[in-house]
């Protein structure tokens, strides 16, 4: 690199990050051959025919969620992010 093209940045002055590891899930989805696999990856889920696919715990959930109107839906708030809700934008 003749340093000529001030946006593109050597190996040696920028390390390259972590691999991602939903690319590795990706990889290992592509390459298992189960029929029975199931793509986790980001995104809807859908069956062979394009409907969509409710993962089995989530529709035990949505039984316990009816059975017990009073479970929250929603995970606690992080303490980090408490500062964040709290700032006035006025």
């Amino acid at each position: 690199m003749d340093g000529s093209n001030p946006t593109v940045f050597s190996s040696d002055k920028v390390p390259q990050a972590p691999e991602d590891p939903l690319f590795g899930l990706m990889a290992a989805y592509r390459k298992d051959e189960s029929e029975k696999k199931v793509d986790l990856g980001i995104g809807a889920y859908r069956d062979n025919n394009a409907k969509p696919w409710v993962l089995p715990v989530v529709k035990k959930v949505a039984i316990e969620r009816r059975r017990a109107p009073s479970l929250a839906l929603e995970f606690p708030l992080n303490p980090a992010f408490r500062t964040l809700t709290n700032i006035d934008v006025g």
